[in-house]
């Protein structure tokens, strides 16, 4: 036989072997059939069965036949008819609609001593045909505000199976509810979905239907959500009333007293925390933001303290500012204001019926050694003690004479005060010169909004 003959007939027999599905050592015809072609995808017996045309050694063929669920190895009952049909399923049932993998690998004995090696396969679905669970369509539109995404199955699901198998990444707050006939499932936010997000929704492959077979394979897909590129606006800076939460839309910075809270409106909806970290005042002014329930577009700051009386501020309200979708404002908006408070006044002092308020060495008239010092204020004095302690009297001239001394304060309502003072000395010749000293600034008396006087007070007048 010539070379290339001898080429042709191997080629021809390798071909032939390729068409068989065991080739035998020793040459002997055996074939296997199966309840199902090669060509078929579902099986629904309750055993896949193997039919020999010789008998078999058991053990070795036993050892041969793996089955995969889902590309997953599992353990297999036995179960022979004579030595040439063996009946296998799962040890733990067979699971409708999952994908099923036989495979004939190795060398297996007849019971007459005859050796082959075989490699065969069988790939179905376990179930009917028609009855497989699997995705029929989902929801592939851009997301906005409270938007569901719809999964739409070919039967019936299991509701539970569906909520534990179903995860989204990043993890997001979320609602899954069904349609009536449990075909659909709606996931929607438990908000509303952000801007400018990318998410990853997985469906794991242990979701069941109604009937109980398990959906055909892992899904997974992305979905976006709207696209936000515009930046914010600082649309006003207000007061707040001084009780609740009221904006005060129309009123300037300027007529804020005390300890009167700022109001924040923006155009669109906010992070709190860059709110916090970018609104500063100069100088500092310690207090806290919080955020208008259910409107994120309106935030308040209120100090802790009074504004200080007559301090030109500077609020910036910075850039980096951000909306919920990561938008900064344009620029930093920067606002001027003095408070509307005013420095306490001291409207009129009187001695023994003597106006001494704006005068130097008022002479006042003077009996038995006493007078009585009337002060008057712009408003009302809610620490009374440390009022009497801020006044004094005190002599001047000549330092020979004897100091007076304070007897009695009465008060009429909050705003004006008596002091009564003896030992004091009087001539109608010779001047005895007596001093009145109101302490002022932030250390000396205060009215019922902490406001105080600017400077100290002080007057004097000559006893006669």
């Amino acid at each position: 036989m010539s070379a290339g003959k001898l080429l042709k007939t191997t080629a021809v027999l390798f071909f032939l072997s390729s068409l068989f599905s065991c080739s035998f050592i020793n040459l002997e015809k055996v074939r296997f059939s199966y309840p199902i072609s090669e060509n078929e995808m579902y099986f629904s017996g309750e055993y896949f069965t193997i039919d020999a045309s010789y008998d078999l050694e058991r053990t070795s063929f036993e050892n041969i036949i793996s089955l995969q669920e889902n590309r997953t190895t599992v353990l297999l009952d036995f179960e022979w008819e004579g030595n040439s049909k063996l009946k296998i399923k799962p040890h733990t049932s067979w699971k409708k609609g999952v994908f099923y993998h036989f495979e004939l690998d190795g060398t297996v004995e007849t019971t007459s001593n005859g050796t082959f090696s075989c490699t065969e396969h069988r790939h179905f679905y376990y179930g009917t045909s028609g009855e497989t669970l699997f995705l029929e369509d989902y929801t592939k539109d851009e997301l906005e505000d409270d938007d569901a995404i719809t999964f739409t199955f070919s039967k019936p699901v299991t509701q539970s199976t569906f909520i534990s198998s179903f995860t989204m990444s990043p993890s997001f707050d979320i609602n899954i509810d069904f349609s009536a006939d449990n075909k659909e499932a709606y996931v929607t936010p438990k908000t509303k979905w952000p801007v400018n997000k990318i998410f990853t929704w997985t469906i794991a492959q242990s979701v069941i239907s109604t009937d109980n077979y398990t959906i055909d394979e892992k899904y997974t897909d992305t979905i976006s959500t709207a696209v936000d590129t515009e930046a914010p606006e600082l649309l006003i800076v207000c007061p707040i009333a001084l009780a609740g939460d009221t904006f005060l839309t129309t009123a300037e910075l300027a007529t804020l007293i005390d300890d009167q809270a700022i109001g924040f409106i923006f155009s669109k909806e906010m992070d709190f925390a860059s709110i916090e970290n970018n609104i500063v005042f100069s100088p500092t002014i310690k207090g806290s933001f919080y955020e208008v329930e259910g409107d994120k577009t309106r935030f308040i700051f209120r100090p802790y303290t009074n504004y200080e009386l007559q301090r030109e501020y500077m609020l910036t309200v910075k850039n980096s500012c951000k909306d919920l979708a990561g938008n900064e404002l344009n620029e930093d908006k920067r606002f001027f204001f003095t408070t509307a408070n005013n420095y306490l006044e001291v409207t009129s002092i009187s001695v023994n019926g003597t106006d001494v308020t704006n005068t130097e060495n008022a002479e006042v008239t003077v009996n038995d050694e006493v007078i009585f010092i009337v002060i008057a204020f712009s408003s009302e004095i809610t620490d009374r003690t440390l009022a009497e302690n801020s006044i004094t009297a005190s002599l001047l001239f000549p330092l020979t004479a004897g100091a007076p001394k304070k007897e009695a304060v009465t008060w009429v309502g909050n705003s004006q005060m008596t002091i009564k003072y003896n030992t004091i000395d009087h001539s109608s010749t010779l001047d005895y010169v007596y001093k009145i000293t109101i302490t002022g600034t932030s250390s000396g008396i205060k009215d019922s909004s902490g406001d105080y006087m600017e400077d100290n007070v002080c007057v004097t007048f000559i006893a006669r």
